[in-house]
């Protein structure tokens, strides 16, 4: 493809998005601004939200595919998430087990004080989701001295 057509592409593709062509939506990953707050991968506590980021969790990890270090794996899922605004408490410390649960986090959560003057601390989602939050739950077997690795994220 030459420069040219490539900025034509691009030009059609601007005026579009600015008409409100739904087809062209930006996906929850597309690299729109995490602090972007009409950006909808920001609510994850919408069933179709969490199916895309379940969809994306299994692409990251086909189940067919083996792991020699499940912690390494996770972090690597961890850092991957934190592009979008998530975070879990994962990192080398963390002890593996066949089934784990982590609460999810988006921005690292909320603390603060509350309209009654106490002093509050949360996932940073589980507000706007009737107290509900967000857990990463990840199934671990293993295979031929492999790990095999299974993820979702669930309601708490």
């Amino acid at each position: 493809m030459k420069f040219k057509n490539l900025r034509q592409l691009a030009e059609n593709y601007a005026q579009l998005n600015e008409e409100g062509d739904e087809r062209v939506a930006p996906e929850w990953n597309s690299g729109a601004p995490v602090g972007d707050v009409n950006s909808e991968h920001m609510y994850p506590e919408v069933e179709c939200n969490r199916n895309k980021l379940n969809f994306w969790l299994k692409a990251m990890n086909p189940t067919n595919k083996p792991v020699f270090s499940v912690t390494d794996h996770l972090i690597n899922v961890r850092m991957k998430m934190n592009l979008a605004g998530y975070d879990i408490p994962v990192n080398h410390q963390t002890e593996m087990s066949e089934h784990m649960e982590f609460e999810v986090t988006q921005f690292g959560g909320r603390s603060g004080m509350n309209e009654n003057g106490e002093y509050f601390k949360d996932d940073g989602m589980s507000h706007r989701n009737g107290g509900k939050g967000l857990k990463l739950v990840v199934d671990v077997s293993e295979a031929d001295g492999a790990k095999l690795v299974s993820m979702k994220i669930e309601e708490n």
